[in-house]
């Protein structure tokens, strides 16, 4: 119900506006499934396959909505449903950052091209990576990681207090607590937020 207030409110502003004035690419859609929308510079429309992307640019993706966006390095963000995901400060050479506002993303670091850290930050916690494969699901209050592949060091970010994942393991963290110990995830809850952040 939120997000279908929240695409209603966005429709009403103007989201199906010709695409907003491209602004240096840090990345493309590589692949897209149901409906993505994306706002840049006040301005806001559909989202595309084939579209750039560039820093600062907000994803929002409905209910049916899934995207794939291939950095300008190789990496590879997908955004699941029901999600909102800001590129914010992304830097080909010093490594880069994005914001989940809310929903579900899986990061694919390009090995040994980021010269510094990247990651996903959330209200609730940062997960910060060099070269891995991780998956980051949050909700305003709430934040869940689980890795893929490679090690990912997780922190609360009203705590300070850090875990670090090895593949397989993940944590939850609460807004005002501490991750939780890194724990083998089951095979259902890896499944689902697998599915999550799989295009068809």
């Amino acid at each position: 119900m939120r997000l279908r207030i929240v695409l209603v409110f966005v429709v009403a502003l103007g989201w199906l506006a010709p695409t907003p004035a491209q602004a240096d690419p840090v990345g493309r859609v590589v692949e897209q499934a149901g409906d993505v929308f994306f706002v840049r510079q006040g301005a806001s429309a559909l989202l595309q396959p084939g579209e750039d992307l560039a820093a600062a640019d907000r994803v929002v993706t409905a209910a049916n909505g899934k995207v794939v966006i291939r950095f300008e390095d190789g990496s590879l963000c997908t955004i699941g449903p029901d999600s909102e995901l800001l590129l914010a400060d992304l830097d080909v050479q010093h490594g880069g950052w994005l914001d989940l506002v809310h929903g579900i993303v899986r990061l694919i670091l390009s090995p040994g091209t980021r010269a510094a850290e990247s990651g996903v930050r959330t209200r609730a916690a940062v997960a910060s990576v060099r070269s891995t494969e991780f998956i980051v699901d949050a909700r305003l209050d709430h934040a869940a990681v689980f890795v893929a592949q490679g090690t990912v060091t997780v922190t609360g970010r009203l705590t300070g207090a850090s875990v670090t994942l090895q593949a397989g393991e993940g944590t939850d963290v609460g807004l005002r607590e501490p991750p939780t110990p890194p724990k083998r995830w089951g095979d259902k809850r890896v499944q689902d937020v697998t599915a999550r952040t799989t295009l068809p």
